[in-house]
């Protein structure tokens, strides 16, 4: 006997959408983690691209994923929803190709469903980076405007989990391919993830070469993240020259992997950059530096400490919401003017201040 189908109940599950880079999906995921919270019994997809995978179902939401650009691939996420079951979207990147799925998914729902997308704050944005007379005034981070986007559903008083951060990481256990290059755990272990999209926000090779030096000489572990092939290979020249202190896992592990050998960490010493995501969600103290961008863009690390972060108060930044403009001055004096001992010196003094 054919048994009929059950609409689910649009309160029973939520699609949230994220297609931009890695550093905002990250923060997505402590939305993940409040609906698991506040929400057990709530089905979570998140529509996102293929390499974050791991991410997405190492913390327990679907993976749905955005084919390519195009009607077709529009088209298709649209339809995996609603094989999904999903009645509610949530479009926390509110983009042009997001506005079309939500419009298409909508239309594969014949409009029986509910929307929502988080808010911009383009007119603050464009206070805090434009070139005079700059509002030095901290915007609304994102974790937040997700959360209101949320509330604009089925999910009303949704909370945001706070990050437990602490300096110990005795007790955490790396991943297998990494467990016999860091040995057993003693001493201190930092990571550093030199890398970022864009020249504003990291330091040029010879000052990051200099910094994995300083650090080799003070703890007892370093390891380099990031990814690409440039990156593995600056990784892998700076342990052969430093020695086996310095360990690499430069595009060697997925990201929900990555998380994990942060959990090791004492301290992660990264920029603007996904890193600093990352071990904000594996709750690793972070010390954040800061060039072209500013954490009052709403994109600082979640749950970590303002004093953590190393900036230098210039007139002219920030320049831009993610480093893509051209310094106005052409020296890239926001990143150039931190030392190597300067970030040093402060990532001591944090590690002293967790103890």
């Amino acid at each position: 006997m054919n048994q009929k189908r059950v609409k689910p109940d649009p309160t029973e599950s939520v699609a949230l959408m994220m297609l931009a880079e890695m550093s905002d999906l990250v923060e997505v995921m402590w939305i993940l983690r409040a609906l698991r919270k506040g929400y057990p019994d709530t089905r979570v997809a998140i529509v996102t691209a293929a390499p974050y995978r791991s991410l997405v179902e190492g913390e327990g939401a679907e993976f749905i994923e955005c084919p390519p650009r195009g009607v077709l691939g529009i088209w298709r996420t649209a339809s995996a929803l609603h094989r999904g079951g999903y009645r509610q979207l949530a479009d926390l990147q509110g983009s042009s190709r997001t506005a079309l799925i939500r419009w298409a998914f909508a239309l594969r729902r014949l409009f029986r469903c509910k929307l929502s997308v988080a808010e911009k704050t383009r007119k603050s944005h464009q206070m805090l980076t434009r070139k005079f007379r700059k509002v030095l005034l901290p915007n609304t981070f994102n974790t937040e405007r997700y959360r209101l986007a949320l509330n604009e559903l089925s999910f009303v008083g949704l909370s945001l989990l706070d990050n437990r951060i602490d300096s110990n990481r005795s007790l955490a256990t790396p991943p297998a391919d990494f467990a016999e290059a860091l040995g057993t755990k003693s001493g201190l272990w930092v990571g550093y993830a030199p890398f970022a999209d864009e020249r504003g926000r990291m330091f040029p090779t010879s000052t990051s070469d200099k910094l994995v030096a300083l650090l080799a000489e003070r703890f007892e572990r370093v390891v380099i993240f990031g990814g690409g092939a440039m990156e593995r290979q600056f990784a892998e020249g700076v342990a052969y020259k430093y020695g086996p202190k310095v360990v690499p896992a430069v595009g060697m592990l997925s990201p929900y992997d990555e998380m994990q050998l942060m959990r090791s960490l004492d301290l992660l010493i990264s920029p603007d950059s996904p890193s600093l995501h990352l071990a904000s969600l594996a709750s690793v103290p972070v010390l954040s530096i800061w060039g072209a961008t500013h954490p009052f863009a709403g994109g600082a690390g979640y749950g970590q400490n303002p004093e953590w972060q190393l900036q230098l108060d210039l007139p002219c930044r920030p320049c831009s919401l993610r480093g893509e403009k051209g310094c106005m001055f052409g020296d890239w004096r926001c990143i150039n003017n931190i030392t190597p001992e300067m970030v040093v010196s402060r990532a001591e003094e944090i590690i002293a201040s967790l103890k």
